[in-house]
């Protein structure tokens, strides 16, 4: 019985306006959070979310759909 394996891995790259640095350590930690949990609520699973104050790419995967 033949079978496919698809895996489908985004990268994300944003930045703030001429990459200023923009998003204070104070709450870093809660946008790599929510940027995660809309990959989440995408039916995808978060695979690493990180960056600078000018720069955050997150890396996804997301689900086979039929």
């Amino acid at each position: 019985m033949p079978s496919t394996f698809l895996s489908l891995h985004y990268h994300l790259v944003f930045s703030t306006k001429h990459r200023e640095p923009l998003i204070d350590p104070a709450w870093r930690s809660q946008l790599h959070e929510y940027l995660g949990g809309t990959v989440k609520g995408l039916g995808g699973r978060s695979e690493i979310v990180g960056g600078t104050e000018g720069r955050h790419p997150p890396l996804g995967t997301a689900a086979a759909t039929n």
